[in-house]
Order: structure tokens, then sequence, then C-alpha cells
């Protein structure tokens, strides 16, 4: 409150504050499992009390760390198999394809003469019958691209879900949400790469559009 404003209550005084209408609803707060059972282990329990990593079930529930998972019978399925981790996998897949692809794409190239001028064949068997010369070489050049734009998409989806994370009321709406955009996200992430190439492909029809200057794209 500013030095230059006062208020003067009697104690017999009562008033209501009304909150702006913009703010957001609280988030509701679920406490976590902290403790094992009874006849747990005595170092099992120790480390489910030492330490916080909080780990979240696709049913709903909180766990302080995997040691208190691990003791409250928690199936690490369960317990790791969740949308972040999903996420994750799928964008480190889609580096460590693009990488391999790449590396394989400058043996080509060192092995193949690729350094050709950009032809323009009068039909699309010409196209083809230029492929089948270079074939190593192009199909590098396509599943690199594929699996770089499917790194960009999944590195999009990992922002969205964090901002979901944080946007989201509650934990458990979106843990309980995850299995329904797991679908969408897999089309998203994987799907959309081959629409894109696909759409290159029928725009670049009369001329060779992968590893004919190298094992990429060609123009």
């Amino acid at each position: 409150i500013p030095e230059s404003f006062s208020i003067n209550i009697s104690s017999k005084s009562s008033f209501l504050i009304i909150p702006p209408d913009i703010l957001p609803e609280p988030r509701s707060c679920f406490k976590p499992i902290q403790t094992c059972p009874p006849n747990t282990d005595n170092q099992l329990a120790n480390l489910c009390s030492n330490f916080t990593a909080y780990r979240f079930a696709n049913n709903g529930k909180i766990y302080k760390n995997k040691y208190c998972a691990k003791c409250n019978q928690m199936d690490d399925e369960l317990l790791f198999n969740n949308m972040p981790g999903k996420i994750v996998i799928n964008l480190t897949l889609s580096l460590l394809f693009s990488q391999i692809f790449f590396l394989a794409s400058m043996f080509w190239s060192k092995n193949e003469n690729t350094e050709k001028p950009i032809q323009i064949f009068n039909s699309s068997k010409e196209v083809l019958k230029s492929i089948e010369l270079i074939l190593p070489c192009f199909l590098s050049g396509v599943f690199i691209h594929y699996f770089y734009l499917a790194f960009f998409l999944w590195s999009n989806i990992m922002a969205f879900d964090l901002y979901q994370m944080f946007a989201q009321s509650t934990m458990f709406l979106r843990i309980y949400k995850s299995s329904k955009l797991v679908i969408k996200y897999f089309v998203y992430g994987w799907v959309s790469p081959v629409v894109l190439i696909m759409i290159m492909l029928v725009k670049n029809n009369k001329k060779v559009s992968y590893g004919q200057n190298s094992c990429f794209i060609s123009s």
C-alpha cells in the first residue's frame, strides 16, 4: 500500500474484498506420497525420506521420489511411461537417426560423383531412372530431411507440453489428458514430415529433389 494511502476501519466495521475477474483459479495441490509401509526394508525407507525428486504416475498419484514409489508397489511402467518421457524418447530418436543418416551421407558423397548440375527432365520416368543411379544418396537425403523435420516438430511438441504443464490448473488433469494427446503428438511429430516431403517431391516432379549435388536436398 502506498504511504499516502490509509484506511480507517472501526472494530465493528465489515467489508467484502472482491478479487478482479482476470485472476486465474488457484491451483489445487496434491500431497505426494513420501513414506513407506511399516514392513519396508530400512534402507529403502531411508532412501524414500532422504531426498525429493517427484515422480508422477499416470493414475494421478505423486511420489516424493522413485524409492517411495518402489516401496509402495508402484509399477515402473505406470511411473515412467508418461507424456514427458514419451516426448523425450521420440525427440532423442529423431535426433539419433538424423545424425546416423547424416554420417552415412558423408560416406556416400565421397564415394559417388554427386557434383552434377541440376537437371530438368521431361517426364517422371526420366526422373526415376536418374534416381536409380544415385539411390543410396537419394534415400540418405530423404531420411536426413525427414528426421531433421521430425526433430524440429518434436521440439515444438516439447515446448507446447511444457506450456500445458504450467497452464493447467492441476497436475492430475494434465496427466489424465496425456493419454488422449499422445496420438495427436505422434501424428504431428512423425506424419507431418512425410506430408512436407511429399509436397516437395510433387512440386519438383521434373527434377531430382535429393542426392543430385549432395546426399541432401538438391535445391
